[in-house]
This record gives structure tokens, C-alpha cells and sequence, in this order.
């Protein structure tokens, strides 16, 4: 009689491998750059580069989770292209000759920007100021004895341009006469304003930035977390089988029964691999558990 031997193993310990890698994800993020791949190696540097968790998007929550497994995130933010997200700006900030003089901006899209407020106050000397700029999620921003000179190792547009992580600056002086003084008019907490959030996402939206990764080399995998409709999978199993050198991950819709998975796994391509089950988070700030639900708007 043939005898029958079995052996189990366990799926959680290739999950847990498969997660220290280096992966390509796509998904909507407070701040960030549209279009853009940036390397991410801890939730620290998600939070700087992206912004934290939101209620619109649950892809914050699932980079936290990468995360804690030890991988590390090529991370691209989607824009909606009906609705692009809009930069925040001070307008014009005056010298004492009442001329424009820097127009400070949030250094990426949305509404994360109008949170920014800009101090100026008189500096020493009898062109200079000193500068501060604050956000709540940000160390303070401090420039001191700075001017509006051209060329001059304390021009504030310049400094702000090469150091600030939270905002860039325009020296408006090309564009305005030049008055007598060139120090910026003293003002206590102006706010940015007009930055808005894109919305009214759809499936090319995310099949769109796909080639935010055309750069990259050290990756294997490529996901679209929180959406998963018949379009973006198949735009990204397209993506990944014109590279040959990636997978494609993409989820059955919330609720998807075994039957009706496999029944929708129609796509045919060893380059596309299906993750089947609702798949439930841990939140790490309540230690509640959270299904992912695939939103198709997550403004909506």
C-alpha cells in the first residue's frame, strides 16, 4: 500500500519574508510630490515626506504595516487629474517700502500647506529680519539676520529654497520696484492659504502613475493597495510584464468569496499575483483592528 505523506507550512512566514523587501506602492497621501518615486525606509520618514494617517485614505495605515515588517517603500503620490491638487501660498509679503518683495509656498500640494504660518520680525542690522516658519507636524523653521539681497550668502528666497523642508520661496523683486529698504515689514503668524486637496479620483488616475517607477531597479513587486477595480489591475499587470523584472499585487474586492475570486482572476499573466481575503490592520495608535475596504473614492 503507497503510503501518503503530507507537509504543512506555514504562509505567515513568507508573508513576513516577502515583506522586507523593496516594493513599489501608489495611493493617496496628505502631501507629497504628484508622480514622483521616493524612497521610504520607516514610518518617521512616510510622515515628513507624505504627511500621517488621514480619513480619506487608509494607505498611510498600510505603509505602517510594510513598515513594521522591515520593508522599504518606493512611495508615489496620486493626483486626481480632474481636481489637481493646489499648492498653498502667502502672496506677496511686503518690504517697508510696500513693495512685494518673497512668495512663500507650501512645498507640495493641498491643504496640508495652510497650516503653515510665517513670522517676521526687525533683525540687527537695518536691512535684515529675522524669519520663522511654523508648521504644527514641524520643528520651527528659523532664519535670522536675513536679507533680500541678490547673491548674498543671507538672501532669505535662498535659504529657505535650500534648506526648508516644508516650503519654498520666490524673490519677487524682479517683478516690483525696489524701495528705499529692502527689510520684509514686520508681521506676527500669516497663514498660507488657498492649498486644496485633489478629489474625485478614478481608475486612470492610479493606471497613469505607474510610470512614477520607470526609474527604479531594485524592486520586485508593485501594488495599488486601497484600489482594486478591473482597470488599475490590468493597467498594472501590463506595467509589470512590459519590465519583466516585477509582480504586480492586486486584491479581490471586499467580501469576495474563494468561488468569485478565482472566478475574477481572468487576467491570465504570471506577472500579476492575486492577494484573496479581507485583509485586516492592527492601528497602531488604538490597537484596533481595521479591514481594508478598497474604496473607489475615498473622498466619497
Amino acid at each position: 500500500m503507497s503510503r501518503i505523506e503530507f507537509s504543512e507550512v506555514d504562509l505567515s512566514l513568507f508573508v513576513a519574508r516577502l515583506g522586507t523587501g523593496v516594493h513599489c506602492v501608489q495611493g493617496i497621501t496628505e502631501k507629497g510630490n504628484f508622480g514622483e518615486a521616493t524612497l521610504v525606509e520607516s514610518f518617521a520618514q512616510f510622515v515628513e515626506a507624505f504627511g500621517s494617517y488621514q480619513s480619506y485614505t487608509q494607505f498611510p495605515l498600510l505603509c505602517r504595516r510594510a513598515f513594521d515588517y522591515g520593508a522599504k517603500l518606493y512611495v508615489s503620490r496620486v493626483d486626481a487629474d480632474d481636481t489637481p491638487g493646489v499648492l498653498a501660498t502667502s502672496g506677496d509679503i511686503l518690504d517697508a517700502g510696500t513693495n512685494a518683495s518673497i512668495v512663500i509656498t507650501a512645498s507640495s500640494p493641498g491643504i496640508w500647506g495652510n497650516s503653515i504660518e510665517i513670522f517676521i520680525e526687525n533683525g540687527t542690522a537695518d536691512d535684515a529680519s529675522n524669519v520663522t516658519i511654523t508648521h504644527p507636524d514641524y520643528d520651527d523653521e528659523v532664519y535670522t539676520e536675513v536679507n533680500m539681497t541678490a547673491l548674498d550668502e543671507r538672501n532669505l528666497a535662498d535659504l529657505i529654497n535650500a534648506n526648508s523642508v516644508i516650503a519654498s520661496a520666490a524673490d519677487q523683486s524682479s517683478v516690483s520696484a525696489v524701495g528705499s529698504n529692502r527689510r520684509l515689514e514686520s508681521q506676527a503668524a500669516t497663514a498660507l492659504t488657498s492649498g486644496v486637496n485633489p478629489d474625485g479620483y478614478v481608475d486612470g488616475d492610479y493606471s497613469d502613475n505607474f510610470s512614477a517607477f520607470d526609474n527604479i531597479q531594485d524592486s520586485i513587486s508593485l501594488a495599488t493597495p486601497e484600489i482594486q477595480t478591473s482597470a488599475v489591475n490590468t493597467a498594472g499587470i501590463a506595467y509589470a510584464e512590459g519590465r519583466l523584472d516585477m509582480v504586480y499585487y492586486y486584491g479581490s474586492p471586499i467580501g469576495t468569496t474563494a468561488t468569485a475570486a478565482i472566478a475574477l482572476n481572468t487576467y491570465n499573466s504570471s506577472y500579476g499575483v492575486n492577494i484573496f481575503g479581507d485583509l485586516t490592520v492592527t492601528d497602531r495608535r488604538t490597537s484596533v483592528n481595521t479591514v481594508v475596504t478598497h474604496k473607489y473614492d475615498p473622498f466619497s
